[in-house]
């Protein structure tokens, strides 16, 4: 998203520090967000420290898979996902979830947030099982006596203002008591940010969410452990592979009948306890069919969405770190991932390098972020490599790392229309819509079609949905979000006398188009609108866009010392920067009212730019067409 608190500003005081504090400190309570952190997350980054593993011989077996050298899941990592929660709720509000007035919205921030700094605090178990089974942990930790003293604390407190909001709720239908274990029922939700353990057919669907959710609650981890890995071998088996499955799943069969054997309490007593009938009473509420109710139910469906698109959207690239803090890099020479270890004493450094293909990925990616429009745009530092083969492997990376982030992110906004009927209004954006966006980089333009090629072999079924796209990486904020904000050209282009007046006058812009014919590019330009005093472009900025004015109104500053000029419609501006690949020239100021056609660098240099060769000069120019 648009804004990225880097590591230091949790470690440091200052501004930034100061601003998280003031956007989640205004719905968590601090008392609540400093247990979860100094008992879960700090442990994950303890452990991860080079002096705790390097004795560990699982660590030697398999570095790659050790949670050591997992990428960050500890402090950093819950802010970043906190703050990034508010911003995908701001983001998706009316475009990928139904639209929320402003007190509705509050509910859904204070819910998500609660969500957020509980979803990863099973990573602590730095076991095998517990990293495999953390959303069930922190779904059974929200039931734990250890829990009691900090769930008294958010009801008393009404964190996130979702005490008031369940009890304003459901006063009339339980007393107080149930109504505290229906507020528990909805924090274990945290284990819905787990796309594998909580699928967005389940999250859609109420009953079989209520019967998800008495099913992991109600049984031992380990016991859901096993469960969980048979039906996952039995889903994957094919004719080639099937003997070494069934193999495998004899082996956990084996091992779960011990674990049954050494078990003689084989029901989550923390759960039960508070039901009389629990498999008919927990998660009750997830059946009433009350407006309100249904109103409340897809409110924490549409939290969930969120965390889970926010968690997916969690900073990486320069800032990608281990949960210790070492950094995570990729190396150019091989696409590798390369961490740098350091010792306590700071006297040693270990570059380690690791083929695990989604590191590598990860440690290219420049941003992730949901736009405007609720598609996923993704851009990488580099896309140029020693070789090749090499280009050709990071490309197949970054398609990895698409893939994970676009199943949390587009996937988890795939919801079933007819439980909004009547109660909300659809999003602006259907499902189907949703694109995803790869954006050029300035090294090697072709590294974003790589990608995409890399993509459609992974994932044939949502492979319509990727495309290349113009980098918007460090330019001006002020234009991109212009941009995003504008109106599709394909929408003008429909009107008829536009269309005739398009062509016409960019021809004489020297775009060679052929009228009547789909304009190259189309889908990616965008008309914007100026006010008077605006200023559409920043002298010294980064070229990223061509502009073409559709009436007078704009007047031109260049830089070093030259005289203004008033810039004249359907001539392009901003082109010269584009074409040599520099900075701005000028500053743009608009002087009254004026709509301009908006071209992306990369659509304008393709399709657009259609310079004249001197040995044609006379068959284009003509003797008297000056």
């Amino acid at each position: 998203m648009n804004t990225i608190l880097s590591n230091s500003s949790f470690a440091n005081p200052g501004p930034q520090g100061n601003s998280y504090e003031a956007l989640v400190g205004h719905y968590l309570p601090g008392e609540f967000r400093h247990f979860i952190e100094d008992n879960f997350y700090k442990k994950v980054c303890e452990y991860g420290e080079l002096e705790n593993f390097q004795n560990d011989p699982g660590f030697y077996k398999n570095p790659s898979k050790h949670i050591a050298l997992y990428t960050d899941h500890g402090v950093v990592h819950v802010r970043d996902v906190a703050v990034q929660t508010l911003e995908v709720l701001e983001r998706a509000n009316g475009i990928l979830v139904p639209f929320r007035d402003k007190d509705e919205l509050e509910f859904l921030k204070g819910y998500a947030l609660l969500l957020a700094y509980l979803h990863d605090i099973g990573m602590c178990d730095f076991t095998a099982l517990g990293r495999f089974m953390h959303p069930e942990f922190a779904a059974q930790f929200v039931f734990d006596a250890e829990f009691d003293e900090m769930f008294g604390l958010l009801w008393a407190k009404n964190a996130g203002n979702v005490p008031w909001m369940i009890n304003s709720l459901f006063k009339d239908r339980y007393d107080e008591n149930r109504i505290k274990v229906i507020f528990r029922e909805i924090l274990a939700l945290s284990a819905g940010h787990s796309k594998s353990k909580m699928p967005v057919a389940i999250l859609n669907d109420p009953k079989r969410l209520k019967k998800r959710m008495n099913t992991i609650l109600s049984k031992p981890l380990g016991l859901l452990f096993f469960d969980q890995k048979i039906e996952r071998l039995g889903a994957g088996k094919s004719k080639k592979k099937e003997e070494t499955v069934q193999k495998k799943i004899e082996a956990l069969n084996k091992k779960r009948a011990q674990f049954l054997a050494g078990n003689e309490n084989l029901v989550h007593e923390n759960f039960t306890k508070n039901y009389a009938d629990f498999e008919k009473e927990a998660f009750g509420w997830l059946e009433l069919t009350d407006t309100e109710i249904q109103r409340f139910i897809l409110n924490v469906q549409d939290s969930i969405r969120c965390i889970r698109a926010a968690d997916a959207l969690r900073q990486r690239g320069t800032v990608l770190r281990t949960s210790a803090g070492y950094e995570i890099f990729i190396d150019r020479k091989t696409a590798h991932a390369i961490y740098a270890l350091r010792n306590k004493s700071n006297d040693r450094l270990y570059l380690l390098e690791s083929k695990k293909s989604i590191n590598a990925g990860e440690a290219n990616i420049a941003r992730s972020e949901l736009d405007a429009s609720g598609n996923l745009r993704v851009s990488f530092h580099v896309g140029s490599f020693s070789k090749q083969k090499v280009t050709n492997k990071a490309a197949s990376n970054a398609a990895l790392v698409i893939d994970d982030i676009q199943a949390d992110t587009i996937q988890s906004f795939k919801r079933d229309p007819k439980l909004d009927q009547g109660i909300f209004t659809a999003p602006k954006v259907s499902f189907e819509d949703l694109k995803i966006l790869v954006e050029h980089t300035s090294d090697n333009p072709n590294f974003a079609t790589l990608v995409c090629q890399a993509f459609h072999k992974m994932n044939p079924a949502e492979s319509h949905r990727i495309h290349p796209a113009f980098a918007m990486h460090h330019l001006d904020p002020l234009e991109v979000n212009r941009y995003l904000a504008g109106e599709p050209l394909m929408s003008y282009l429909a009107q008829e006398a536009f269309r005739k007046m398009f062509f016409e006058k960019l021809l004489q812009a020297g775009c060679a188009f052929v009228p009547g014919q789909p304009v190259p590019g189309e889908e990616e330009v965008r008309i914007i609108h100026l006010a008077a005093g605006d200023q559409l472009i920043q002298g010294g900025s980064k070229s990223g866009f061509v502009y073409f004015p559709l009436a007078d109104g704009l007047r031109v500053y260049p830089l070093g010392g030259y005289g203004s000029t008033l810039a004249l419609a359907w001539i392009p501006l901003g082109n010269t920067g584009v074409i040599r690949g520099s900075i701005r020239n000028a500053h743009v100021f608009c002087e009254k009212p004026v709509s301009l056609i908006c071209v992306p660098k990369n659509v304008y240099l393709d399709h657009w730019y259609n310079p004249i060769p001197t040995k044609n000069i006379q068959a284009v120019w003509g003797e008297n067409s000056l």
